[in-house]
């Protein structure tokens, strides 16, 4: 298992918690979630204004079927993991933790999600299996037998 971090400058005191496979929030909020569509769980958390984790949801190619008129219990994998993803990152959290992010993403949502971590400015922490992140990262942490070992990026290949 490879774990992945990079800093930038700290901006907003906030943390996002991986829940369920996907990056999400507090565990009573999340499953009340699961009976709602998108938007009405951004305006849960968010309050009044969602229109930037909304513009975040339809970039990761969300639509007005899955924000506005399905429940989140019944979207797939791939959908749900959008949805908590545009939520996490339109939080613009101080620190920023996630549990293999791409699973379930297609290749365009994982650009997308590789381009917003590259203009974070918090920290993120990354499990993940996934070597897409090499490039964005400060440094690459492996855990082999029990023992977590940092690779210098000159020498990941």
């Amino acid at each position: 298992m490879k774990f992945t971090f990079f800093r930038r400058h700290l901006r907003k005191a906030a943390v996002i918690e991986t829940l369920l496979g996907t990056v999400g929030i507090p565990v009573n909020l999340a499953v009340a979630a699961l009976a709602v569509c998108p938007r009405e769980f951004y305006g849960m958390v968010c309050g009044a204004d969602v229109s930037a984790v909304m513009q975040l949801a339809r970039a990761f190619g969300l639509g007005d079927a899955q924000l506005d008129g399905t429940n989140i219990n019944t979207l797939s994998g791939g959908e749900r993991k959008k949805v908590f993803l545009a939520l996490a990152l339109a939080a613009e959290p101080t620190i920023l933790l996630m549990d293999e992010p791409t699973n379930s993403l297609d290749a365009a949502s994982k650009t997308l999600l590789l381009s917003e971590l590259k203009k974070r400015r918090g920290l993120s922490l990354i499990v993940t299996h996934d070597s897409i992140f090499d490039d964005v990262c400060d440094r690459v942490y492996f855990a082999e037998r029990g023992t977590v070992i940092e690779h210098e990026k000159d020498k990941l290949a």
